[in-house]
């Protein structure tokens, strides 16, 4: 999502976003060039990458509760790998044109490391949703099949829409 967002919008707030309760001055958070942002993604993809290739699952508590946890991939630590490497091939040929030679750098690594790439539509990543009734969902048909309604407004929204007697509430 960072990566689309910064290819959107530019510059973008980075590693301060979301902080500003932290402190007063954090209300105007820095702004990180594309550059710094992919740089700092593919550095802390490389290491992701190399800290699940040096982790062993065994019986202990927290390795047999991960597939639980692990609402994506179920625990499965190649395919985390699969993953992290495939997005990180991925990001490097957005930068192709733009900073050739970190591209090729992140390449080469991949391809000389032979690392685990997502190769086929049996090691797609993707976050399934089941519906009530058991079939495949995705989270707006999910809430539209619980409510009945298609569009929601928080309680904020609907206190601003009531005390302005908004005509758009019996839409919500």
């Amino acid at each position: 999502a960072t990566s689309m967002a910064t290819d959107l919008w530019g510059d973008i707030p980075y590693s301060q976003a979301f902080t500003a309760g932290d402190a007063i001055s954090r209300l105007y958070t820095k702004y990180y060039s594309q550059e710094e942002i992919y740089k700092d993604i593919l550095d802390k993809l490389v290491q992701a990458s190399g800290k699940i290739g040096g982790i062993t699952l065994n019986e202990s508590r927290p390795h047999k509760v991960l597939g639980r946890q692990d609402i994506l991939l179920h625990g499965d630590l190649d395919q985390w790998q699969r993953f992290g490497n495939s997005l990180r091939l991925r990001l490097a040929m957005r930068l192709s044109e733009v900073a050739p030679e970190l591209a090729e750098l992140h390449v080469w690594q991949i391809l000389d490391d032979e690392a685990p790439l997502v190769e086929n539509n049996d090691q797609n990543i993707m976050l399934e949703s089941v519906a009530p009734d058991g079939t495949a969902a995705d989270a707006f048909n999910l809430a539209t099949m619980v409510s009945g309604s298609k569009t929601f407004a928080g309680e904020v929204m609907m206190n601003i829409m009531n005390a302005a007697q908004d005509p758009r509430i019996p839409v919500f």
